[in-house]
């Protein structure tokens, strides 16, 4: 069965915005990324998903996050690049 792809990512914006630290939100990002891939989505899906977590965390304002938030933000964009281009 397929993963709901929007709900996902809604809720790993969320866990990546109010997560503690940057590890945190390395780990939220990869355990995301590998329960999608063990669940049959195939790599189109994936890479589509992926972009659009990017493209969600490029939209966002330093100015309107705290430093907490925007570091995570940042981190999550790391993450991601690293996914997209390994």
């Amino acid at each position: 069965m397929k993963v709901l792809l929007k709900e996902k990512k809604e809720t790993l914006i969320n866990n990546i915005i109010t997560a503690n630290s940057q590890a945190e939100v390395a780990a939220l990002v990869k355990a995301v990324v590998q329960y999608l891939q063990q669940n049959d989505n195939d790599a189109e899906e994936l890479t589509n998903f992926v972009n659009s977590i990017s493209i969600e965390l490029d939209s966002f304002n330093p100015h309107k996050e705290t430093a907490q938030e925007w570091s995570n933000i940042k981190m999550a964009r790391i993450v991601i690049n690293r996914l997209k281009y390994n």
